[in-house]
């Protein structure tokens, strides 16, 4: 922690008034050494030259009335995961549900609730009880039904669970409809499992939303049937004939889809990945070397990648594997093969994007790289973002007038929208304040 910075910092945005240390932004977070924080936290750490503990939390004194004071707040310890602490089992249980705790009250006021806005109905599974069908409050789409409890809403068929059976349901798992009507909420009706029981309740209720029942479904079940049964029709001619495409009609008759039509046994599609290894060495500089130009630029002979490029990185596709061309290029030749660590990338020493020279390469982290960015120039900030509105020289204009007039005069002055003007007060565009003292950005 830099105690300079910080001593700085705080004595241009604070003023002392009595006992209180006030805080004059009118936001009361700010940014200090690339995070943002709270400004408590910043005067916290001045006083006890340390930052505040992962497991606690900043509280204001009772005392202090000052509503922008920084200067009374103690440090509160924030106690997580008690049970697990006391308990000598590693076995961690699986968090509920934040339902409200069934009191008297609310049982009487669901079974109220039960009486008045539900009705008797046909359930569309061979259990034997009528179902007992929610009109009251559903979702958007109509389906499960929902109720207040303590302010609060719930679904009802999980409430009612809770009611019948005296029990709170687990947070992972899933309460059935064994009826297939998922307005019911007869206890007989409910049951817990998992999220495979459930999904095939709705296959065997048939609401699930599969073949005709998916709203999104171009084929009907005797199309599908005429596909699987004439396999001498090609998927092309298949496709012309019910207008869909190709992979539709292939699918079909492997049994990747409608094999509850077809009576295939559905095929579950492996996808195997591949990594890169020693043994690929060889043939990844081959595959590299056909697919490079090598460019010269005074005393530097850059490796301008000629293959597939996006948002102008070179894209490498070797064996079923695909990475950035850059990535590629540096495992192969500067990792042996290894793949890159998780917190670390291959960042740029020139400032071409599509250069793959192994000696313009090298490993940094995240914030190093967009320092190079910035150095070189590459960075996508100011007019040369794409989704900028206005020019690095509208936006120093606008800043250089801030003395003059309101945010809202200047915006109508210069023809842009209020929010523009305010962020460029607020720090927005910050890189063209300082332009004139450093040197000019190269462009690619």
């Amino acid at each position: 922690m830099n105690s300079s910075e910080l001593d700085l910092l705080l004595q241009k945005k604070t003023i002392q008034k009595g006992e209180h240390l006030i805080w004059l932004p009118k936001f009361s977070m700010c940014y200090f050494q690339g995070k943002r924080v709270q400004a408590s936290y910043l005067r916290f750490m001045q006083k006890h030259g340390r930052s505040v503990q992962q497991d606690s939390m900043l509280k204001k004194l009772e005392f202090c009335s000052e509503p922008f004071c920084i200067e009374h707040f103690a440090e509160l310890l924030v106690i997580k995961r008690k049970r697990k602490e006391e308990s000598d089992e590693d076995v961690i249980e699986p968090k509920r549900r934040k339902l409200t705790e069934l009191t008297s009250e609310h049982k009487l006021f669901l079974l109220d609730r039960m009486a008045k806005k539900c009705v008797k109905g046909t359930p569309k599974t061979k259990v034997e009880e009528e179902c007992l069908l929610w009109t009251g409050f559903t979702e958007k789409n109509g389906e499960y039904g929902r109720i207040s409890i303590g302010q609060k809403m719930y679904l009802v068929h999980r409430a009612a669970y809770q009611l019948h059976f005296g029990v709170e349901p687990m947070d992972n798992q899933h309460i059935r409809h064994l009826c297939g009507n998922r307005t019911c909420i007869r206890k007989e009706h409910l049951a817990v499992g998992d999220v495979f029981e459930n999904a095939q309740d709705k296959v065997a209720s048939g609401t699930s939303a599969i073949g005709v029942n998916n709203p999104k479904a171009k084929l009907t079940k005797e199309q599908v049937l005429f596909i699987y049964n004439n396999p001498q029709i090609s998927s092309s001619k298949c496709s012309e004939m019910f207008s869909v495409s190709n992979q539709v009609a292939d699918s079909i008759r492997r049994g990747r889809t409608w094999s509850h039509v077809t009576g295939l046994a559905k095929v579950p599609r492996v996808i195997k990945k591949r990594n890169l290894t020693i043994d690929d060495k060889e043939a990844a500089q081959k595959y590299i070397g056909d697919r490079i130009r090598i460019q010269k630029i005074g005393d530097e002979e850059h490796w301008i990648w000629t293959g597939s490029v996006i948002y102008e990185y070179g894209s490498a596709r070797f064996k079923g594997m695909q990475c950035p061309a850059h990535v590629f290029v540096y495992r192969v030749y500067s990792n042996e093969c290894k793949p890159i660590p998780i917190d670390l990338q291959v960042c740029h020493k020139c400032v071409f994007k599509a250069c793959v020279n192994p000696d313009h390469l090298r490993l940094g982290s995240r914030k190093e790289n967009m320092a190079d960015k910035v150095t070189q120039g590459t960075h996508h900030r100011g007019e040369r973002n794409s989704n900028a509105k206005i020019s690095d020289e509208q936006a120093k204009l606008i800043f250089e007038s801030k003395s003059n007039g309101s945010a809202k005069e200047r915006a109508e002055r210069f023809g842009v929208s209020l929010s523009i003007v305010r962020n460029i007060d607020k720090g927005a565009w910050s890189h063209i304040h300082h332009r004139d003292n450093n040197e000019p950005h190269s462009s690619q």
